[in-house]
C-alpha cells in the first residue's frame, strides 16, 4: 500500500499542516497500511477523493507546550465568524474524531488540564489520557462530550472531578486510576454528580486516596464491575451494597477490617478480591454469596476459616495465602469445582483429607509452600502423583515422610512435660484422649506439666481474678480471654488438670468478645457459677441447649455473631436480666423461637427489627405483647 510520503506528493488538496514537532497518527478508513512520517511537519489529507471517510481515531503527539496550544488555538479560531478555510477545515476534521488518545508514547508534553476547546470533539465516544503526572484537573467543558462512552485517565494528579462529569449520560466505562507507586495525590473524593452516570457498567477508581463514597454512588444501578483497589477505605462503603447487579468487586490494598451484613444483597457477585487488608476475622458474610467463582483473601490477619466456606460450591479460585491460618476446615473438600487453591505462607501443620475431593484442580493448582507441615493424610498422595500440588524447582512439595495414616499425637516426655506447639496438636490430643481409654489413663498418670511452644510461645492462660464492678455489691471472679489460642489452651488444661479445673469453676464473669470463636468453649457449661457471659463479635452459629445449665446467668451477650436460631432452653434461665441478639442473621424463618417475654426477671432485650417482629408475633396475648414492647423499648 502507498506510504504517507506518496500520499503527500500525490494528493495536495485541503491539507492541514500542524506545528513543528506536532505529529498526529490517524486510522484513515480506506487505507490498509499506515506508517509514521518522520519529518518536522505532517500533512493529513482528509478530503481527498481517495479516502472513503474522514479519520475517526487520533493518537495525539506533541513535544512541547507551543505545539499543544497551537493545535487547540486553531480549533478556537475555527469557531469564529472570520475563520479561514484552513481553520474551518481543521475544526470540521476535529468534529469527526470518535476516539482520542493522549499517551506517553505519542504526547510527550505533560499538560495540567485539557483546554476548553476539547468540547469541539462532538462525536467523541472514547477519550484516554495516560502517563501525565501533571494533569491536575479536568475542565467543566468535559461535560459537553455527551457522546462519550469510554473515559480513561491513568497516572494522573487529579484530586477531584468536576460536577459536569454527571452530564456524560452515555458513559459506560469510566477509569480514573492513579500511579502504581502512589507518589501522586489522586482522587480524594467523588462529586455527588457521579450518581447521574446512569448507564455506567464498568468503573475503576484504583490507586487513589478515596476513603468514602457519596450517597449518590448508590444510584449506579447498572454497574457490574467496580475497582477500588489501593485506596484508603477503612470501612466498607454502604453504597456498594445497593449495587445489586455487581459481578466483579475489587477492594484489595485498603484498610478494611470487616464487611457489612448487607453485602449479601450482591447476589450476582462472581469475583471478590479483598486481599491486603486488615481482616482479623474471616468475613463470614461472603459465604452467602453463592455465585462467587473467585475469592482473593491473601495477606490479611485471620486465623481460621469457618465451615460455611463449603457452601461456595461454584468457586474456581480461592487465594488465602499470607494469613495466620492454623488449619483448613474439612468443608473445603466440598468445593469440588476448585481449579486453583493457594494457601502459602500460613501456619498449617496438617491438611484435611477432604482435599482429595478436589479432583478438578489444575496441574500445580494447589500450593501450600512455606507452611510448617507435620502431617499429610496418605489419601492425598494421589494428588501429588497427579501433580496437583505446586512443585518447586521440579521437586515434590512434601517430604515422603509426611504422608501418614494418622496424625502424630503429642506425648509427654520422660519428665512428664506435655509439649503443645499448635492448635492441631490440641485437636489430635483430644481425639485420642476421648476415644482411647488407655491413652487417657496414661496421660492422667504421666502428665505433670503442659508446656506451650512454637505457635503458642509466650502464651499465658488467664485465671479468674476478683474484681469489683460499678453497681455490684461485692467483687466477682472475672475471666477475660485475649485470643482464641488462650481459649484453646484453657480447654486442654481444663480437661486434664483437676486443680486448674476447680479454679476455673469459680468464674462468675467471663469475656470472649471478638475472638473469632465458632462455638462456645465446652468448659463454659461446667462453670455453673457464671452470671455474665460476653460472646459478642464472634462467628458462633449455634447456641446449644446446654446453655440452660448456667442457672445463675443474668447477662448473655450474643450480638454480632452468625446465629441461625435460638434454643428453647433459654426459657429456663429464670434469673436472666439482659440478653443481646443484634446483628445475627437468624435466617431460619420457620424455626420455633423461645418466649423470652416469659422470663420473670428479664429487663431488656437488644434485638434487630426483623427478629423483634418474629418474637413479637409469637406473643399469645395483649399482656405478653405489651411486656415484649417494654423489653425492647419499642412500639409496633
Amino acid at each position: 500500500m502507498k506510504k504517507v510520503t506518496f500520499i503527500k506528493q500525490a494528493l495536495c488538496v485541503t491539507a492541514i499542516t500542524f506545528a513543528t514537532f506536532f505529529e498526529c497518527y490517524a486510522n484513515l478508513v480506506g487505507i490498509e497500511e499506515w506508517s509514521q512520517y518522520n519529518g518536522d511537519t505532517i500533512q493529513l489529507f482528509f478530503n481527498s477523493p481517495v479516502m472513503k471517510n474522514n479519520p475517526t481515531e487520533l493518537f495525539f503527539k506533541c513535544n512541547d507546550k507551543k505545539s499543544f496550544d497551537a493545535f487547540f488555538e486553531k480549533i478556537k479560531c475555527g469557531t469564529k465568524q472570520d475563520a479561514t478555510p484552513e481553520e474551518l477545515n481543521h475544526l470540521e476534521c476535529v468534529r469527526t474524531i470518535e476516539r482520542l488518545f493522549f499517551g506517553s508514547n505519542a504526547c510527550k508534553y505533560e499538560f495540567d488540564t485539557l483546554p476548553p476547546e476539547i468540547c469541539e470533539f462532538k462525536k467523541l465516544t472514547q477519550l484516554e489520557i495516560s502517563d501525565n503526572n501533571k494533569l491536575s484537573s479536568l475542565p467543566p467543558e468535559i461535560g459537553q462530550l455527551t457522546s462519550l462512552k469510554v473515559l480513561r485517565i491513568h497516572y494522573h494528579n487529579i484530586s477531584s472531578l468536576p460536577p459536569e462529569i454527571g452530564s456524560l449520560k452515555n458513559l459506560t466505562n469510566l477509569s480514573i486510576a492513579g500511579d502504581h507507586f502512589q507518589q501522586l495525590q489522586g482522587l480524594t473524593s467523588l462529586p455527588p454528580a457521579i450518581g447521574l452516570l446512569e448507564n455506567l457498567t464498568d468503573l475503576s477508581l484504583s490507586r487513589n486516596q478515596l476513603s468514602s463514597l457519596p450517597p449518590e454512588f448508590a444510584q449506579l444501578k447498572k454497574l457490574r464491575k467496580l475497582d477500588l483497589t489501593t485506596n484508603n477505605f477503612s470501612s466498607f462503603p454502604d453504597e456498594i451494597c445497593k449495587l445489586t447487579k455487581l459481578t466483579h468487586l475489587y477492594c484489595y490494598k485498603n484498610k478494611l477490617s470487616s464487611l457489612p451484613n448487607e453485602i449479601v444483597k450482591l447476589k450476582h457477585l462472581e469475583v471478590l478480591t479483598i486481599d491486603w487488608n486488615l481482616f482479623s476475622l474471616f468475613p463470614v458474610q461472603i459465604t452467602k454469596l453463592r455465585n462467587l467463582t473467585f475469592v482473593g483473601l491473601c495477606s490479611n490477619l485471620f486465623t481460621s476459616i469457618p465451615p460455611e466456606i463449603g457452601k461456595l460450591t461454584k468457586l474456581h479460585g480461592l487465594i488465602i495465602s499470607g494469613n495466620r491460618l492454623s488449619s483448613l476446615p474439612m468443608e473445603i473438600g466440598s468445593l469440588t469445582n476448585l481449579q486453583d487453591l493457594s494457601c502459602n505462607n500460613n501456619r498449617l501443620i496438617s491438611l484435611p483429607h477432604q482435599i482429595a475431593n478436589l479432583t478438578n484442580l489444575h496441574k500445580d493448582g494447589f500450593s501450600c509452600d512455606k507452611n510448617p507441615l507435620q502431617y499429610v493424610p496418605k489419601s492425598l498422595k494421589k494428588l501429588e502423583d497427579e501433580r496437583k500440588f505446586g512443585y518447586l524447582w521440579n521437586k515434590p512439595p512434601f517430604d515422603a515422610s509426611l504422608f501418614m495414616d494418622s496424625p502424630p499425637v503429642p506425648q509427654p516426655d520422660e519428665n512428664g512435660i506435655l509439649s503443645i506447639g499448635h492448635p492441631d496438636h490440641v485437636q489430635w490430643f483430644f481425639d485420642e484422649y476421648r476415644n482411647n481409654p488407655d491413652f487417657k489413663k496414661q496421660i492422667q498418670k504421666a502428665v505433670k506439666r503442659i508446656e506451650y511452644t512454637d505457635f503458642f510461645e509466650e502464651l499465658v492462660v488467664p485465671m479468674p481474678i476478683l474484681r469489683m464492678y460499678p453497681g455490684e455489691s461485692e467483687p466477682q471472679y472475672c475471666l477475660e480471654f485475649d485470643s482464641e489460642w488462650q481459649v484453646l489452651a484453657a480447654t486442654l488444661r481444663f480437661e486434664i488438670d483437676g486443680t486448674f479445673r476447680e479454679e476455673f469453676k469459680k468464674t462468675q464473669n467471663i469475656n470472649f468478645i471478638g475472638l473469632g470463636l465458632t462455638k462456645i468453649p465446652p468448659f463454659v457449661f461446667q462453670c455453673r457459677n457464671i452470671e455474665k457471659i460476653f460472646l459478642e463479635r464472634n462467628q458462633i452459629k449455634e447456641l446449644p441447649e446446654k446453655i440452660a445449665l448456667l442457672e445463675k446467668l443474668t447477662f448473655l451477650g450474643l450480638g454480632c455473631n452468625n446465629l441461625q436460631q435460638l434454643p428453647l432452653a433459654l426459657e429456663r434461665l429464670d434469673k436472666l436480666r439482659v440478653i443481646t441478639l443484634d446483628l445475627n442473621p437468624f435466617d431460619h424463618p420457620y424455626a420455633q423461637m423461645p418466649h423470652l417475654e416469659r422470663l420473670p426477671d428479664l429487663e431488656h432485650i437488644s434485638v434487630d427489627g426483623e427478629l423483634a417482629q418474629r418474637l413479637y408475633g409469637q406473643c399469645k396475648c395483649s399482656g405478653t405483647r405489651v411486656r415484649f414492647r417494654q423489653l425492647i423499648n419499642q412500639s409496633f
